[in-house]
């Protein structure tokens, strides 16, 4: 194991490391998981190999992609070596192999990436836009959310309130709108109905903060409805509007014509207009 902890890189081969201590004593350091052999050749410490994968990505999220010769160089290691582990990447759907370059097969939050787009101009693309397959989703101006209030905040949160509303990259403006009751609390939790002025993608499971406008400040954040929702009030709207099964957030753009409600209400039970019976 010295030999590893010197040259973690350049580490001993299969080959030197069966005939030094013995078939036996080998098996036993992968079964006990002090190396991980990733090829008929290649073996690193458990340790080492995750610092590879860490240093490769951290690679990929700059550079965008990386060859067997820049991994050799960047690891002072041999050609032998960055070859195996490159195609460990690839195996286990770290990278994919364009040619004699590597690209993370998948990003995700915290990394850049670039896509090449045809037929649009830079001039219709905007901060927050979503880049998917056509008819996947349904961009929405209503949404029901679970908002926690911040504590510190020094007055409670009114219905019909205008703020600003982040969602990933996006940021709009948005009115918000208790459900089941006029205030919330500092410190409460409740769902909310958001109306935003411009129309968003949100997805179940997205999270989301709320600012005010003017002073500035930050009222609180939340995230689009789990599957199973922790209040009642929450169970009604989910039975309402979202399908077994799907991860899409519905939009909310259903209202009801007895009597022209305004409150625009998930349900009739949850309306706190005052309905004219005709």
């Amino acid at each position: 194991m010295e030999r590893f902890i010197q040259n973690s890189f350049l580490p001993p081969s299969v080959k030197e490391c069966r005939k030094d201590v013995g078939e036996e004593l080998y098996n036993a350091l992968l079964s006990l998981k002090r190396l991980q052999q990733i090829s008929p050749e290649v073996v690193f410490t458990p340790d080492t190999y995750q610092k590879m994968v860490i240093e490769v990505k951290t690679i990929l999220e700059k550079d965008q992609t990386i060859t067997v010769a820049r991994a050799r160089d960047h690891f002072d290691s041999s050609r032998k070596y960055m070859l195996a582990f490159l195609e460990k990447l690839d195996s286990d759907g770290i990278t994919v192999r364009e040619g004699d370059v590597r690209r993370l097969k998948e990003v995700g939050p915290g990394y850049r990436t670039a896509i090449n787009i045809s037929g649009i101009e830079n001039v219709d693309i905007n901060r927050g836009d979503v880049v998917t397959h056509p008819g996947d989703y349904s961009p929405t101006r209503r949404l029901d959310v679970q908002f926690r209030y911040l504590a510190e905040i020094d007055k409670p949160l009114t219905h019909d309130l205008e703020c600003k509303f982040f969602l990933g990259a996006d940021e709009t403006i948005a009115r918000v709108r208790l459900l089941g009751s006029e205030i919330l609390k500092p410190g409460e939790t409740a769902w909310l109905q958001l109306e935003v002025e411009d129309p968003v993608i949100a997805m179940r499971g997205d999270r989301f903060i709320l600012r005010r406008p003017s002073p500035s400040e930050t009222l609180g954040g939340g995230i689009e409805p789990p599957k199973q929702d922790p209040t009642d009030l929450g169970q009604q709207a989910n039975a309402d509007y979202h399908a077994p099964g799907s991860d899409e957030l519905p939009p909310v753009n259903k209202q009801m014509k007895a009597g022209g409600c305004k409150c625009k209400a998930l349900s009739k039970k949850m309306c706190k207009c005052k309905m004219k019976k005709k």
